[in-house]
């Protein structure tokens, strides 16, 4: 029997092998580029409307009940589709 010693979490966070990372790497370094283009812009070109952070968490329950309830539809649609295939199946093997 093959024991092998089993790493620490630094290593395992450094693994690259069959992670999404470096398809994504290019995508996060540009929405970080213009975070920064746009804080930049904000701090020395011009002000930006800032929006106090009470509206941020208004708006931010009124989404989370959204895709709840989007969430809750989508699981319906699949739980009825999948009785109806369930059905289908017991009809088939009679």
């Amino acid at each position: 029997m093959i024991v092998r010693a089993s790493p620490s979490s630094l290593p395992l966070f450094f693994v690259m092998q069959g992670s999404i990372v470096p398809k994504i790497v290019g995508k996060i370094v540009g929405v970080a580029l213009f975070s920064i283009v746009v804080l930049l812009n904000d701090h020395y070109a011009f002000e930006l409307p800032h929006i106090s952070i009470g509206a941020m968490g208004v708006f931010g329950v009124a989404l989370s009940l959204l895709l709840r309830f989007r969430n809750n539809a989508a699981y319906d649609r699949w739980w009825e589709a999948r009785k109806l295939w369930g059905s289908i199946i017991a009809d088939v093997r009679k």
